[in-house]
């Protein structure tokens, strides 16, 4: 049987973060899916099983608060 694999979107809403931060998160190489194809045109199809949900879950635990868009209108 084989592993189910998420969208980006769909990875994103599991591991509670927006689909823009994952994708700067992407562009800036912080994280990777586990399956990245080239498609005609530029566009890169990602695929992202339970493993990758779960680390982006770590890193966003371990990082998300230590960004400075994080913070903004939170009070100290």
């Amino acid at each position: 049987m084989a592993n189910k694999t998420y969208s980006t979107l769909e990875a994103a809403e599991k591991s509670g973060v927006h689909r823009a931060t994952l994708m700067r998160w992407l562009k800036a190489g912080r994280v990777k899916a586990s399956d990245e194809r080239k498609m005609p045109g530029g566009r890169i199809l990602r695929w992202w099983t339970d493993a990758d949900i779960k680390m982006l879950e770590e890193y966003k635990n371990a990082h998300y608060w230590e960004m400075p868009q994080a913070r903004r209108g939170k009070k100290k």
